[in-house]
Formats: C-alpha cells, sequence, structure tokens
C-alpha cells in the first residue's frame, strides 16, 4: 500500500466518523484519533490496517461463527493450507489451481519484491518498522512481528 500512494489509504475520516469504531479504539486500545495529527504516512497504513484487520473482529463478535483467520504469507507459501480451507468448508479447488496458485495477486504492485525478487527500493526503513510496531502492538497485534 505504501508503494501506490493512493490518497484515499491515508485518509482516515471514514473510521473517524463510526461511533462503534471509535468506542472500541478508546476504550479497548487507549487509542484517540488526536494522536494521528503527527503520524506519517506509514503509520496511517498500519492504524488503516489495524482498523481493518483487527478492530473489525472486536466490533464482530466471532466466538460461534465457522471461519478461519489465516496469514496471508502462510497460505501463499503452503498450497495444502488451501486445500485444507477447501476441505473445511466444502469448496472444490479449481481445477488448475497448483498452476496458477503461486502466481502474483492483480493487484500486486509491478514493483514488488513479489513479482521482482531484487527488487529492494521499497524496503522499510529501521526508523519506519519501529513506528508500525509501535502500532501494531498498541492494537494487540500478535500475528505479524517486526
Amino acid at each position: 500500500q505504501h508503494r501506490v500512494k493512493f490518497n484515499w489509504l491515508y485518509n482516515l475520516n471514514h473510521f473517524q466518523h463510526q461511533t462503534q469504531i471509535e468506542e472500541v479504539l478508546n476504550s479497548k486500545y487507549d487509542f484517540y484519533w488526536k494522536a494521528t495529527k503527527n503520524y506519517s504516512d506509514i503509520e496511517l497504513l498500519a492504524l488503516r490496517w489495524c482498523i481493518e484487520n483487527k478492530v473489525v473482529f472486536d466490533l464482530n463478535p466471532t466466538d460461534q461463527l465457522p471461519f478461519s483467520i489465516i496469514k496471508y504469507e502462510e497460505l501463499k507459501a503452503d498450497i495444502n493450507l488451501f486445500y485444507d480451507l477447501c476441505k473445511t468448508y466444502d469448496i472444490k479447488p479449481l481445477s488448475n489451481i497448483e498452476k496458477v496458485y503461486s502466481r502474483p495477486s492483480s493487484k500486486t504492485h509491478p514493483k514488488s519484491k513479489i513479482n521482482d525478487d531484487t527488487n529492494e527500493s521499497y524496503a522499510l526503513s529501521s526508523e519506519e518498522k519501529e513506528k508500525i510496531k509501535a502500532i501494531l502492538d498498541q492494537f494487540k497485534v500478535l500475528e505479524y512481528q517486526l
């Protein structure tokens, strides 16, 4: 997301005007919007990720729902995880799944390391990693460690 620089990614107004989200941010994460005034672009993206991928589960209890959470990186690295999901949820995989499984998503940035393993131009700096880590820690994200 940081590579494409879409303006809408950095605009969090949509979330700021939702009372339910604000209540969860305040009560569960001790987060207040005024903190974002000094956020860098990378911090805004990390915050957006936390709201879209962590806070959503606080707003929608999942105790009784049949679903699985699997990290993209793990799913992409192991086709057997995909087959397990298909079996669990009674989904028939594409007949050519093994051929297309490792193909990058159509949403993958053209300069992504996924497409060009030699491309290091978009590597995060240690300062950016620290900023991201601070936000992940505040939101108690244990699935991703930098």
